[in-house]
């Protein structure tokens, strides 16, 4: 089992794996997979172990975004028991790419990409990618063509392995935050 999240009601976990590209719905309550979404085979001496190592499910619990690092996407699924593909969003590349994270043991960790909502739910950063999407219009906010501030936030998220964490601040205080997403 790789990266995962939890819906707020306690009861389903999206899931991904290792040596699968794709994901899987769980039921908590019973202990059961209630379906998996198989999205192709993929090369593991070009993608590694791991081709589908983000996944993060907004704050409402309807919709589940999930990396497809063979084809440089985000797709994006119904979070219902029977998920529908709702839309695919091309991100920078991470099979082959590497990244400078000295979480991960250096330069020449493969980029693998963590995906995290806000705690708004209003965007979707992917780590080892940098890019960030706005979930209104599921298209890149922050990419590498972006400018100025965005391009330090693209540099900053681009050398992540899956180390960062949102945090809200209110009056110079911590009032919220997650590193694991915000379903729960």
């Amino acid at each position: 089992m790789r990266p995962f999240t939890v819906g707020r009601a306690l009861s389903r976990a999206w899931i991904t794996w290792t040596k699968y590209r794709g994901f899987s719905i769980g039921n908590l309550l019973t202990g059961k997979i209630l379906a998996s979404v198989n999205f192709g085979s993929y090369s593991q001496s070009i993608c590694g172990s791991a081709p589908s190592h983000g996944i993060s499910v907004n704050p409402s619990n309807t919709q589940v975004y999930v990396l497809d690092s063979p084809q440089k996407q985000v797709r994006v699924y119904s979070a219902a028991d029977t998920p529908s593909l709702i839309a695919t969003i091309n991100v920078d590349g991470f099979c082959g790419a590497t990244e400078s994270s000295t979480y991960c043991g250096g330069p020449s960790c493969a980029a693998e990409g963590w995906l995290q909502h806000t705690l708004d739910g209003n965007y979707v950063l992917v780590g080892s990618s940098g890019d960030v999407i706005n979930t209104s219009t599921r298209t890149l906010a922050v990419s590498s063509s972006s400018s100025d501030n965005a391009h330090q936030l693209y540099t900053d998220l681009r050398n992540t392995f899956h180390g960062f964490i949102v945090v809200n601040w209110s009056g110079g205080a911590p009032v919220a935050g997650s590193h694991f997403g915000v379903g729960n």
